[in-house]
């Protein structure tokens, strides 16, 4: 600290000599006692490092002014230390941000203001000279001494610079170096890729390659020398017309501002690093730069999905759902994998959903682990004992789970043994030691059915109107839930009054007389709440895209109108096609009647819902002497 103190001391000294008023060396002065107390108490050296360090610490304490001279200060001090005197440049602080500035970039900068002075007040002119004067002053610092030396390294500079001011001028002056660096592209001097990064809103959402990760930074490098798609600019033009594609598909200004601002950020990525676009270079951009995006990532992760689609497609599918994880199947070896994935497939041939076949899939999987665990290579190597060893090892938290994987593992074994995988017969040997279960089948009540119909009648905006249709539809129709969403224009033939559908689960085609309140209840959906869209769905969803909605949409109308049904066992859509077959039992009709009306070919699943028509059920008691019972009492 000795040697600290002597050099405070020379250069209060040389400040006086050089005539420094009284106030200024007194404001020296404290600025190097608090920063040689700092020195002390951490055991620290006089340095640049440290001084930043140091003028961080006291922002909280005092204004932003006094750090700015206190910063300058510190600078002196160190230059002193060095050169034993002070250059001008750094001497005069009163000096103004335009005198510092040297004539090849003055030039530029009086180019920009006589352009920009008509648009100004006297005041805002002198405010707008000030922080470009204040830009071209740091530029010079950087050793740029032309208008066209300014590069993304020059962005970089800017971005981070505080101005040692507070957050709001700062912003003015990013935002006047933008106006600046705008003009000087306008004049094809610069790139205008450089004034669209002078933007806190979207630099950070750029990313910089060198900050990426090691395998990141080798991967783009390996893409570089490969041929990508098509250009950074062509990348960019293609940009209008996706958002065109977009917005025929029926997406909202916002979602359109939001496209627009993610791939701008993406093409300037590509533009700076000299990339091409491809979808694995967007794929490894997004892993950087997801951390900077908050919670809107999944959005962004969603376009970046849909401008791939639309580069290879040439369109962009409506509804679109993308999944991100891996494929578990892809982790199994190729002689499990292949024949999985074939019984998937034929899976959805047979007209099986998609989340069916998925479901399957993991109890198929389930096995395939542990023939793995066993030591087994192949299916062709699988004995009956595996089989045993499989039946009696294998875990499940209830006995309905473990029962319904083992029915899914024999349809698989059954599968393999067809494609002479598997030695014939081995599907015997997996049972399931539980019986069908049976429940008490679950209706809705007459009060629940009268408030379904008064909420239809009171419905009126559009959400409750696309609501109470699809619930009175469920309701007088008995159609399941897949089979609503699925619902076309076509499908009803309002001159006859009768809706034609192929029923999803089956594929068995169906057809019903249309009941006055669901005609009524969908009409008025078409022509009081139905978006504008050229969907053939006769119910969308009220957001872009507007297209065919998901089952789970049909489960939460009934909801809103019956909220006690969410805690119901079994509460979802299907009670209404439960509560539709009852009721034409109690109305007489046939069990023949009711199963046409459902659409189904055997009167298995009719028969239990016979224990609900009460009256008939009166109609056929059974007598106790027959039994030998007694009532209670003796009596016969």
């Amino acid at each position: 600290m000795n040697q600290y103190n002597i050099i405070v001391q020379q250069l209060l000294a040389y400040l006086t000599k050089r005539k420094q008023c009284s106030s200024s060396r007194l404001s020296h002065k404290q600025c190097y006692e608090e920063f040689g107390q700092y020195l002390e108490e951490n055991n620290l050296y006089l340095s640049q490092e440290v001084a930043d360090q140091w003028i961080a610490s006291i922002q909280g304490k005092y204004n932003w002014q006094k750090c700015y001279f206190w910063r300058q200060y510190i600078s002196q001090l160190i230059v002193f230390q060095t050169t034993g005197s002070i250059p001008d440049a750094l001497f005069y602080q009163i000096q103004s941000s335009y005198d510092k500035v040297p004539d090849s970039l003055k030039y530029y900068l009086n180019l920009y203001l006589e352009n920009c002075r008509s648009r100004y007040t006297d005041r805002s002119f002198e405010i707008a000279k000030v922080h470009c004067s204040r830009i071209m002053y740091c530029l010079s610092e950087q050793g740029i001494t032309e208008i066209q030396e300014i590069a993304f390294s020059a962005i970089d500079m800017l971005i981070h610079t505080d101005f040692h001011c507070s957050k709001d001028t700062r912003e003015m002056y990013l935002l006047h170096a933008r106006f600046m660096l705008e003009f000087f592209a306008s004049l094809n001097i610069i790139p205008a890729e450089l004034s669209v990064m002078l933007d806190d809103r979207i630099y950070f959402q750029i990313g910089r390659m060198e900050l990426f990760s090691s395998e990141h930074q080798t991967l783009l490098e390996q893409f570089r020398n490969k041929s990508s798609l098509f250009s950074a600019c062509e990348f960019h033009e293609r940009i209008s017309a996706f958002e065109t594609v977009l917005r025929d598909l029926g997406y909202g200004t916002t979602q359109l501002k939001s496209s627009s601002h993610i791939l701008k950020a993406l093409y300037l990525f590509l533009y700076r690093y000299g990339l091409g676009y491809h979808p694995e270079i967007a794929g490894i951009w997004f892993e950087e730069i997801r951390r900077t995006l908050g919670n809107s990532w999944k959005n962004w992760r969603r376009i970046l999905r849909l401008f791939k689609q639309y580069t290879e497609e040439g369109i962009v599918f409506k509804g679109t759902r993308y999944t991100y994880r891996i494929d578990i199947l892809d982790t199994f070896p190729e002689w499990c994998r292949i024949p999985v994935k074939s019984f998937m497939d034929r899976l959805i041939r047979e007209f099986r959903s998609h989340s069916t076949a998925r479901n399957y899939k993991f109890s198929c999987l389930r096995f395939c682990r542990f023939l793995i665990t066993n030591g087994i290579n192949g299916f062709d190597k699988v004995t009956i004992a595996h089989i045993r060893l499989f039946n009696l090892t294998a875990e499940h938290a209830t006995p309905y789970g473990r029962a319904t994987s083992f029915a899914v593992i024999r349809q698989f074994l059954y599968y393999l043994e067809e494609q002479k995988l598997l030695q014939t017969g081995l599907h015997q040997a997996l049972f399931s030691e539980r019986a069908r279960s049976a429940g008490i089948t679950d209706i809705l009540g007459g009060d629940q059915i009268q408030r379904i119909h008064e909420y239809r009648h009171a419905a009126s905006t559009p959400m409750e109107l696309r609501t109470a249709a699809i619930v009175t539809v469920g309701l007088e129709l008995g159609l399941r839930a897949s089979d609503v969403v699925r619902l076309k224009m076509k499908d009803i033939d309002w001159k006859n009054r009768r809706v034609s559908v192929i029923q999803y689960k089956t594929q068995n085609a169906l057809s019903l007389p249309l009941t006055t309140a669901a005609g009524n209840a969908v009409y008025r959906y078409l022509v009081k709440g139905r978006p504008e869209t050229a969907s053939p769905y006769v119910f969308v969803h009220h957001h872009a895209p507007y297209d065919r909605m998901s089952t789970k949409i049909c489960n939460n109308s009934l909801y809103c109108i019956l909220p006690e049904r969410y805690d119901v066992v079994n509460k979802g859509f299907h009670v209404l096609r439960r509560t539709f077959a009852t009721t034409l039992l109690r109305n007489n009709a046939g069990i023949q009647m009711v199963m046409d009306s459902l659409g189904h070919t055997d009167n298995t699943s009719v028969m239990k819902y016979l224990s609900f028509d009460e009256e008939r059920m009166r109609l056929c008691p059974l007598s106790l002497t027959q039994y030998s019972l007694l009532l209670e009492g003796g009596a016969v």
